[in-house]
């Protein structure tokens, strides 16, 4: 069955060799993906119908009781899931870390010295934060950050659940590892950005009004910024990625992806005002970068 369907190959009777597919699925990312999607994923897809039919085809609203509680028979929300176990978290995290190994990062579209930079105030207080990557995992992207912008260094925070930040292996001296829940009050206060990647999909627009408010609470006026890295979908012509994307959020968190139109009127519905929705320039890359400020 494997070598029919590519994954090895037979080099003669009984002997068989590696193949351009075999090898990839050796790449760790491409691993954990594929068992995430396996073992986690699937298994949710497959028992959807079932939960529709129960839940009379309502769109899931409620991160603890979505398809993923039914397909899986628990009662935990997704996040405490895969925490739950050491190795379970350990290959998600991996997952997240490869999300952008096909894309440019948010700083090399996004103008960093003109927007970030030379606002900066680090003359002030040697704590003066830089930005704070909240639900940052691995602290992927604040590395990038600090490798492009040296500046910065000794001025970034990384927050994340106690289970990722005690999972980190290593981590630049200039970057701050914080154990922190993003929907609790936030303990850094008058940063100048506060950014996110990829989170506030996995939750509803409910949801999301709590971490806005959190952020909008501890933001300086006329400084602070809050920069939410996200896909931006068109209203018409969704690419098949970002669509089977909106469908995973809605199967395992009640998430969702949004358009430009949705984001601006989430955020702004949280006591702040979209400055600029600053999309990646690259084609096919839908990610983009909704800038925000205290509305006041």
């Amino acid at each position: 069955m494997l070598t029919a369907i590519d994954y090895a190959a037979e080099s003669g009777e009984r002997k068989y060799v590696a193949t351009a597919l075999s090898k990839a699925m050796a790449v760790p990312y491409i691993e954990a993906y594929a068992v995430h999607a396996s073992e986690h994923a699937a298994r949710v897809a497959n028992r959807a119908p079932e939960y529709f039919r129960i839940n009379g085809y309502d769109c899931p609203t409620d991160g603890r009781n979505a398809p993923f509680q039914f397909g899986l028979d628990t009662e935990l929300p997704f996040f405490e899931w895969v925490h739950k176990d050491s190795a379970r978290a350990k290959r998600f995290n991996t997952c997240m870390a490869a999300t952008k190994i096909s894309c440019r990062q948010w700083f090399e579209w996004y103008p960093v010295a003109e927007r970030l930079l030379e606002p900066f105030e680090p003359a002030k207080s040697a704590e003066s934060t830089f930005l704070v990557d909240m639900g940052g995992g691995k602290g992927n992207h604040l590395e990038a950050l600090v490798k492009r912008f040296p500046s910065t260094k000794n001025h970034l925070v990384l927050q994340d659940l106690p289970g990722t930040i005690a999972s980190l292996e290593k981590l630049s001296p200039g970057i701050r590892p914080m154990v922190h829940d993003i929907f609790s009050s936030q303990p850094v206060v008058g940063a100048l950005a506060y950014y996110t990647h990829f989170v506030l999909h996995d939750f509803t627009d409910e949801r999301c009004r709590t971490l806005l408010k959190a952020v909008a609470a501890v933001m300086k006026p006329g400084y602070s910024r809050l920069l939410i890295n996200e896909a931006v979908i068109p209203e018409q012509g969704c690419p098949p990625f970002f669509a089977a994307a909106d469908v995973t959020m809605m199967l395992l968190l009640a998430g969702i992806q949004r358009s430009k139109r949705h984001w601006v009127e989430l955020v702004e519905s949280a006591g702040l005002k979209v400055v600029e929705v600053w999309e990646s320039p690259d084609p096919g890359d839908m990610e983009g970068i909704i800038e925000a400020e205290l509305a006041s």
